[in-house]
This record gives C-alpha cells, structure tokens and sequence, in this order.
C-alpha cells in the first residue's frame, strides 16, 4: 500500500472512530449521565488520535467539546455553561484529550524517529561489510557518495585525500 493510500486509510479510519463514537454517545444519551458521557468522548478521542495527525485531532477534540456542549449540556442547543457544575469537567475532559493527542504524536514520531535509525544502522553496516571486502577502499567513493546522500537526504560532495605510500 503506498504511503498516499494508507493515509487516506488513516484519516477514513479516525472518521469512522468518530462518527460511530458520536453515534454511541446519541444511544447512549438517555441511560447514562454527563460525567460517563464525557468518559466516553474522550475514549473516542484517543481512539481517533491513533490514526490522525496531531493538529486534525486537536482541532477534532476542540469541535467535540464544543458540540459536546451543545447537545448534552443543559440547557441544551446553547453554549451557555453551568459554571459550578458543567465547565470544570469541559475544561477537564479537553485538557485530557489534548494531553492524550500530544502524547500520541510524541510516540508517532518517535516510532518514525527508531524507523529511520534502524534503516540507517542497516545502511552503514552494509556500507561497513563493502568497506570490509574491497580491495582498495578508495574504489568505493561513488557508493560512499550515495549512501551518505540516501542518509542524508541531500546531494553530497566528496573530496578524498591521496595519502603517499609509506617510505
């Protein structure tokens, strides 16, 4: 799957986490109170974090709160916030959404980090075992050349040094 596809995947997959979330918290509406509910959306939160990016689920989290507001808080299609009883545990279940997003893209990135360690510690140990069977190392530059550019992520330019033969 490329990475485009799988992409799309994810954003579709985070979609579908919180249109069935937002579903089940509809159903669920009229059997359980706000401090459950509330549980609940930020379950779908962490849920929908795994597979969007950071921004889109802070943004995503934010919405929810909001309409969170707006359609089980009462009074009911306002956003008008009983300040004793209803804002502490907005402010609380957005804090801990967002606090879970960020931890999610924390570890997103340091899976993608690892990734790219590992493909560059396979590279150089490739480049280590060609050093190791050449016959003149100095034959070597262009794949040195290459590897440090696919390392790197930039053209390289290389200036070898000839050192005279020992007397």
């Amino acid at each position: 799957m490329s990475p485009d596809n799988s992409s799309k995947l994810q954003y579709l997959t985070g979609a579908f986490i919180w249109l069935a979330g937002w579903l089940l918290l509809f159903a669920l509406n009229i059997k359980l109170d706000l401090a459950n509910l509330a549980i609940l959306l930020i379950m779908i939160s962490a849920l929908a974090a795994t597979c969007l990016p950071g921004r889109v689920s802070a943004l995503l989290a934010l919405s929810a709160a909001l309409a969170f507001d707006w359609f089980f808080i009462p009074p009911f299609f306002t956003f008008k916030v009983d300040v004793h009883q209803h804002l502490l545990m907005l402010l609380v279940m957005l804090v801990v959404n967002l606090v879970i997003i960020l931890l999610m893209t924390a570890r997103r990135t340091q899976v993608q980090r690892a990734a790219r360690h590992a493909h560059e510690a396979e590279l150089l140990r490739t480049w280590g075992d060609e050093l190791h069977q050449a016959q003149e190392p100095g034959e070597l530059k262009n794949r040195l050349q290459q590897l440090l550019a696919q390392i790197t992520g930039v053209p390289v330019s290389l200036l070898l040094l000839k050192h005279p033969a020992p007397a």
